[in-house]
C-alpha cells in the first residue's frame, strides 16, 4: 500500500459551531448553518441561514465529540478550517436529523438513546445549537492517506495522556461560561483498531455529563453502514 501525506499540519483545530435545529411538526431539521461551512457545503436551501453566533449563547446544545482532526480539516497550507470538514460534515448535515427524528423504530437512521429522546423532548420547542468538539484538537493522523491506524493511534494516546484534561475543561466551559444552557453529549468517535478511543474518551464525559450522554457511529461511516443507531 502506497501512503501520502496531505494537508499535514501541528496547528490546534478548536471546536465550533456547525448550525442550529428546530422541531417543525415533529421534525427536526436544520434552521441554521455556520457561515463558512454553510458555504463549504454549498446550502442553497433558502430556509436555511446563517447561524448568528452571537444568537446561540446559552442555549442548549448537543455536542458532537470526534477523536481528532484529519486532512480535511486544514488547508494545504496547514492552516486549520473547522472540524468536521469533509465525509463527516457532510453526513451530519445530511443525517444527523434523520438519526434524531427516528426513535427506535429500526431504521437505517435511530435514536435509541432514552435520554437523548428525552433531552430532545425536553427542548420540542426551542432551536437547538449543534457543536462539533475533538477530544484531541491535533492532526493525529499526520495527514496520511489512507489513514495509517498505527501512527494515528499511537499520537492519539500521547496526546490524550498529555492534554486529556483540556476536554473536560472544554465541555466544562460550555456551562460555567454559559455558552450553553444545557447540553447532551454524543460520542462519535472511532472504536479503534488498536486503542479504545471511544471508550477512553467516554469514560472522561460520562462524568461531566449529567447522565446526558450517548455513543454513536464516527459520522464519515454512515453511508457506508446497514444501520446508524445512536445508544
Amino acid at each position: 500500500m502506497k501512503w501520502k501525506v496531505v494537508n499535514y499540519s501541528n496547528q490546534q483545530c478548536d471546536d465550533a459551531i456547525f448550525g442550529e435545529i428546530y422541531c417543525n411538526n415533529g421534525n427536526w431539521q436544520w434552521v441554521s448553518v455556520e457561515s463558512g461551512r454553510k458555504t463549504a457545503l454549498k446550502v442553497t436551501k433558502e430556509d436555511i441561514s446563517e447561524t448568528n453566533l452571537d444568537e446561540t449563547k446559552n442555549k442548549a446544545s448537543l455536542v458532537l465529540i470526534l477523536e481528532s482532526p484529519h486532512k480535511n480539516e486544514y488547508d494545504n497550507n496547514g492552516a486549520p478550517i473547522r472540524p468536521a470538514n469533509g465525509t463527516s460534515g457532510k453526513n451530519i448535515y445530511n443525517h444527523l436529523c434523520d438519526v434524531l427524528n427516528n426513535p427506535n423504530t429500526g431504521n437505517k437512521f435511530n435514536n435509541a438513546n432514552e435520554k437523548l429522546q428525552e433531552f430532545l423532548s425536553n427542548h420540542i420547542k426551542n432551536t437547538l445549537t449543534v457543536w462539533v468538539v475533538n477530544a484531541i484538537q491535533y492532526q493525529c493522523s499526520m495527514g496520511i492517506v489512507p489513514i495509517n491506524h498505527m501512527i494515528k493511534e499511537s499520537n492519539w494516546i500521547d496526546e490524550w495522556h498529555s492534554s486529556r484534561n483540556t476536554l473536560v475543561k472544554r465541555l466544562n466551559n460550555f456551562m460555567d461560561n454559559s455558552v450553553c444552557s444545557s447540553a447532551f453529549y454524543i460520542n462519535l468517535c472511532t472504536i479503534g483498531n488498536y486503542i479504545p478511543m471511544k471508550t477512553i474518551v467516554g469514560e472522561s464525559i460520562k462524568p461531566v455529563s449529567n447522565n446526558n450522554y450517548c455513543e454513536g457511529p464516527h459520522p464519515s461511516s454512515w453511508t457506508r453502514r446497514n444501520a446508524v443507531k445512536f445508544e
